[in-house]
């Protein structure tokens, strides 16, 4: 819940401009600046609660590309109850 990164797929680092990029237990503010307010921890206990969270808002890339972007933000035990994590599925909606 801390928002470090261990995994970001292609199309996550092409859009970002993180090739050649050791990204991995950086933080993902380092890359992306959301520039809407808004409430992380509220958004993260109502991924908890009901299975996921669900926002829009205006990105700013640490390479200047700013977008649209709809988030859907899901949360994960690890089967062997491990530490919970989150993944975030991202998608343009500039042009909507």
């Amino acid at each position: 819940m801390d928002g470090y990164i261990f995994y970001i797929n292609p199309a996550g680092i092409r859009y970002m401009g993180l090739d050649d990029t050791d990204y991995t237990g950086t933080h993902f503010d380092e890359f992306v600046e959301i520039q809407n307010e808004t409430d992380f921890h509220a958004g993260l206990q109502i991924a908890i609660r009901d299975g996921f969270w669900e926002f829009e808002a205006e990105v700013l890339t640490k390479n200047l590309h700013r977008t649209i972007v709809s988030f859907i933000i899901v949360p994960h035990v690890p089967l062997d109850h491990g530490e919970m994590y989150f993944s975030a599925i991202t998608r343009d909606i500039t042009e909507q």
